[in-house]
């Protein structure tokens, strides 16, 4: 059968599809598991069967199309709650991923050195009893503290439990300590919980959206997406803070191309005017807010012209901005944003959002930050672990996922009592998603032991002792994704649509074989993933065979405060905290303050990253589809730099950061839009991994230049943007242009008047908890966590 579509096609996002009729089974190798609706396609009869993609962690709802077992294309589901038919090249790119012939077939296991590449074949007992033999005698000899897991992705919950199980608490997720870590702190800090994922931005009643710094239309989130650009079609200001001109910002009634690192200046200063011009909602704040005092004392340094000095916007800019925000109110989005491991100082620039958003009353208001709604949902099948005894000790006091990256690193890499010796890769690329890639390789190579689990032969695999191939999203089921950020909670429900082409095994099975050897089968009582599924849908009046049909469950939403309602936020005080008495406590500052960043380095550039809309970090680097489209990520640098470089746009380069870490080549992009002080390249790069066909040094890796970060001292989540580069051209370094050079005036050096920090003693994370201030900071939402 001829499965073959066009780039064309393949663009046009095929429509035209009609739904004929009831359930009917999918004519498969094993017919009893799956089960779709006949459709008519180039037209003959397929089956359509519902189900959520993964091509990134947005999760919409798409729909699998067959016929005779074999996959013929993916489209978007009409009727799915969120997405309501919208998916973007990457969900439609998944039949590539499925046919994908550099896909992890087999289990593996090393016959080379670590890093070589060299693996013989193995059958899932070998292998299987090969890691719980590695996992087993870590625990004996070490303890287990001395292993560690890096989950990413929507079944990783389940590795996740059995490591806590066995007594494991150090895990590192890249989602939070790389990405979201510090906004959802920052919020939970004020309001008791997080923005949401999705976010909770109510752009179908919005008037007025602020973005500073995400990347909307390039992230390619496609619902959020869709509803921020109906919110622009009717009217929506668009008020936009970032050095690049981004996707987002070429729809901004306002672009201010902010030099980096300096938001939290202009944040600060919006805060003051708007109560200094008492252009706030008094009613919500007096209502629902404490520490407004103390805020209007600690921010009245933050003047817009003293702020315009160190944003390099100008005052009027600022002015200007505070009275649309003030004047909208509370139909105004403050976007959280999504990754924001900045600089270092990040969970206060992310408080400084939500205080924002708090003046302007837009917290559970129309038109702002709507309310999560709840769903029921039964329990997993799989026993719930107690916490662990004598886990490593935690010193960052809001770090609510795991440990930080570098901590981990540090114990496999350096002899300290509490070693790491194993570690266990579920769905990650750590030489791509964590900093200090070097470091990394050198923990790889002298572990105990190694094992992932993955789709791809990423470069990790490279250092594994054992690999487990696992089934791709359209071959499997996986947990409900119980979606309670948006205005109709819904429970969605991920099905097989094509029976495992290859040797491959859906998470639950993995992870039950794995309890199986390690003495915990009674723990997951539950033999296979459609009767774990079954039972948790049968706790809320449903079953499997029914969700199947649609592949959603919708509940009711309520997403306002009602009229004179008096919530009680999930903060010590009750409310929403302005002034943080757990921060105070945990000696940080209790009210965010601008703190100077270091400048940049004479005859370098800082280096930015974000994301591609046609890629998902390094997993779709290998999608032949994608790679027709985008094949490499230039390097975006301000026109007036590149000709005093004498760079032409398309000229290859290659970049440099400040220890001689070279990437590249890959072509100059030369514009207007983006600062001088800047370049930007896109995230997801440069693998080198051998067996990538496509994706193989294709590209350059941003994260492969990183080799410095700034750890936020509230989570312990790694800044990025500290790292600086040169232009390498026909192996010349080419230094930048000092702002003298071309024509821009160099900044006057800025000493901000700010309040003295409470003079407080820092205490440990242990004492702030027994202190009775420091709220659990819990997950809200069963796989929220799980991708970035």
């Amino acid at each position: 059968m001829n499965v073959s579509l066009s780039r064309r096609r393949f663009l046009e996002a095929t429509a035209g599809l009609s739904v004929l009729g009831a359930a009917t089974p999918l004519k498969a190798r094993d017919p009893s598991r799956l089960a779709g609706q006949p459709v008519r396609y180039q037209g003959e009869t397929a089956y359509a069967t519902p189900t959520i993609c993964e091509m990134c962690f947005w999760r919409c709802g798409i729909l699998g199309k067959t016929r005779e077992g074999k996959l013929l294309n993916v489209t978007g589901n009409p009727d799915h709650p969120l997405s309501r038919g919208r998916i973007c090249a990457r969900g439609l790119s998944g039949v590539q991923l499925y046919y994908d012939p550099d896909r992890l077939k087999k289990p593996l296991i090393r016959i080379g050195e670590r890093g070589e590449g060299r693996w013989r074949t193995a059958d899932w007992e070998e292998a299987l009893d090969r890691v719980a033999a590695g996992i087993q005698q870590c625990l004996k000899k070490y303890g287990p503290n001395s292993i560690a897991h890096f989950p990413h992705g929507s079944s990783a919950r389940y590795f996740k439990e059995l490591m806590k199980l066995l007594g494991v608490s150090r895990y590192s997720s890249a989602s939070f300590g790389q990405c979201r870590g510090p906004r959802d702190t920052g919020y939970k800090l004020t309001f008791g919980t997080g923005p949401g994922s999705p976010e909770r931005t109510d752009f179908d009643e919005t008037r007025v959206i602020l973005l500073t710094g995400s990347h909307i239309g390039e992230n390619v989130h496609t619902s959020h997406v869709r509803d921020f650009s109906n919110a622009l079609s009717r009217g929506a200001k668009l008020i936009v803070l970032d050095p690049r001109y981004s996707v987002a910002a070429s729809k901004a009634d306002f672009w201010f191309p902010i030099r980096p690192g300096t938001d939290m200046a202009f944040l600060l200063s919006l805060i003051n005017l708007l109560i200094r011009e008492g252009n706030y909602d008094h009613q919500f704040v007096e209502q629902h807010c404490t520490g407004f005092e103390e805020l209007k004392h600690a921010v009245a340094y933050a003047t817009p012209k003293w702020a315009a000095s160190v944003t390099e916007l100008k005052a009027e800019q600022i002015l200007q901005t505070a009275k649309i925000l003030g004047d909208a109110r509370p139909r105004v989005v403050i976007h959280p944003g999504r990754f924001s491991a900045w600089h270092g100082n990040d969970t206060q620039r992310s408080r400084a959002h939500a205080i924002l958003t708090a003046l302007l009353g837009c917290w559970g208001r129309e038109g702002g930050i709507f309310l999560s709604s709840p769903i029921s949902l039964g329990k997993l099948c799989m026993d719930k672990p107690g916490k662990p005894v004598n886990p490593p000790p935690r010193h960052h006091p809001f770090i609510h996922e795991g440990y930080p990256f570098q901590e981990i690193l540090k114990a496999s890499i350096n002899k300290t009592e509490d070693p790491v010796k194993l570690w266990f890769l579920y769905g990650t690329n750590v030489l791509h998603s964590m900093p200090v890639p070097e470091q990394t390789i050198k923990a790889l190579k002298q572990l105990d032991f190694v094992f992932m689990t993955d789709i791809q032969p990423s470069e990790p695999a490279l250092y594994a002792d054992v690999i487990l191939p696992e089934s791709i999203y359209l071959e499997r089921y996986d947990a409900p994704f119980k979606v309670t950020s948006a205005k109709q909670p819904f429970i969605a429900l991920r099905q097989p649509v094509v029976e495992p082409l290859y040797d491959t095994r859906d998470p639950y099975w993995i992870t039950r074989q794995l309890a199986v050897r390690l003495g915990l089968e009674s723990r997951m009582p539950c033999q296979t993933m459609e009767e774990a599924l079954d039972r948790q849908f049968s706790e809320i009046g449903s079953t499997l065979a029914e969700v199947s049909r649609t592949g959603f469950i919708n509940g009711h939403g309520k997403p306002y405060y009602s009229s004179g309602a008096k919530p009680r936020f999930r903060t010590p005080s009750g409310k929403i905290e302005l002034y943080s008495h757990q921060l105070a406590q945990a000696g940080l500052d209790p009210i965010p303050r601008y703190e100077e960043l270091e400048e940049v380095p004479r005859k370098t550039l800082r280096l930015l990253s974000g994301r591609s809309p046609y890629h998902s970090f390094t997993r779709t680097m290998n999608n032949m589809w994608l790679t027709e489209i985008m094949p490499v990520n230039p390097i975006w640098i301000n026109n007036k730099v590149a000709d005093f470089m004498g760079l032409k746009n398309g000229q290859l380069v290659e970049l440099e950061n400040r220890f001689g870490k070279r990437v590249g080549p890959v072509p100059v992009l030369v514009t207007p839009g983006i600062r001088h002080d800047v370049v930007f390249l896109a995230h997801g790069w440069g693998q080198v991994a051998p067996d990538l066909s496509i994706a193989h040094k294709q590209g350059a890796s941003h994260n492969n230049l990183i080799s410095c970060f700034k750890e936020d001292p509230a989570t312990g989540a790694t800044g990025l943007r500290c790292n600086y580069v040169r232009l390498v051209v026909d192996n010349q370094v080419v230094s930048a242009p000092t702002p003298e050079e071309i024509g821009i005036e160099p900044r006057a050096e800025v000493r901000p008047i700010s309040p003295e920090a409470p003079v407080l003693l820092p205490v440990t994370p242990q004492e702030l908890e027994s202190s009775g201030l420091l709220m659990e900071m819990e997950e809200e939402e069963e796989l929220e966590e799980e991708g970035c």
